[in-house]
């Protein structure tokens, strides 16, 4: 039998009594520890979860870059006015839209003005819906006139007025309600209006209404690009009537023997009828526009 002092035993006593404290002041600890633990393993879970639902879903397009690398437009090269009022922010509004004029530069296309990330991710939705809504439209409008037109897809009018217009929101399209690109040669200062594009002066025809815009392109294709089209037209066929070919050495090798083409752009980089060609493709023009009547 071993005997301790009243010291030794107290002391022990003492130690397993902190020991006792010590423990259930850790055990609310050691709960917490458990509960956050769980919580991250459980959001892991769902985390992994969606990934794996997403992968089977199919990959939304987002054309915002796309048109961007297409950008041919007329006024391309305008720059920003001298904005009214005095501070960056008096030019625009929260989303980055201008705020007292409803064209936008190239630079502002791109969301260069934005200068903070809130601003940027609201102007790409506020751009993504300007397209969705504008190409909307330009179809319903381009099924109309091909109904008038027959020979011409109405695809292809809806492609040309993206890539000439900027999604409607050139100067161009907006102050003279030109989609296409259309120059004007009179002397009558009323009736055109001046942007850079071959030339930093070159003349733009200036139309009362969109409607007169596109009824005098459909009269411009019908004049004078439907005779190069032999037999039955379609998109194809259109599209190498505008450029004389589909590539940029056809274009060039069409235009040096004394034909015209519809645009610059035919002979450099990606062949304008290719644009065109790319454009009804990535936004699946032919079927939305076949919501909104037979073609």
């Amino acid at each position: 039998m071993v005997l301790i002092s009243i010291d030794d035993y107290l002391t022990k006593l003492y130690i397993m009594n902190f020991i006792r404290i010590i423990r259930e002041l850790l055990n609310p600890f050691h709960n917490l520890i458990l509960i956050t633990f769980t919580i991250f393993i459980i959001g892991f879970i769902n985390i992994y979860t969606k990934t794996q639902k997403d992968k089977t879903k199919p990959i939304q397009k987002t054309y915002i870059t796309q048109a961007d690398s297409n950008i041919i437009y007329a006024g391309r090269f305008d720059t920003i006015p001298n904005p009214k009022g005095t501070g960056t922010t008096s030019q625009y509004l929260w989303n980055g839209v201008p705020r007292n004029r409803h064209w936008l530069t190239y630079n502002e296309w791109k969301g260069n003005h934005c200068y903070n990330r809130e601003m940027r991710k609201a102007f790409k939705i506020w751009k993504q819906n300007e397209i969705d809504s504008f190409i909307e439209f330009m179809c319903m409008a381009a099924v109309k006139e091909s109904q008038v037109y027959s020979d011409i897809p109405p695809e292809l009018i809806v492609a040309q007025s993206i890539l000439e217009s900027n999604f409607g929101k050139s100067r161009l399209c907006v102050e003279g309600n030109n989609l296409f690109g259309h120059k004007y040669w009179g002397s009558d200062k009323a009736m055109y209006m001046v942007a850079a594009d071959d030339s930093p002066t070159d003349k733009f025809t200036k139309y009362r209404s969109i409607w007169f815009s596109i009824r005098n392109h459909s009269k411009l294709l019908m004049g004078k690009y439907r005779d190069r089209i032999s037999g039955k037209p379609n998109l194809n066929k259109w599209l190498y009537a505008l450029c004389g070919g589909m590539t940029v050495e056809q274009s060039k090798k069409f235009r040096s023997k004394g034909n015209s083409v519809y645009a610059t752009s035919c002979m450099t980089d990606v062949c304008y009828s290719q644009k065109l060609k790319i454009l009804i493709n990535n936004f699946s023009l032919k079927e939305r526009c076949k919501k909104y009547g037979v073609i």
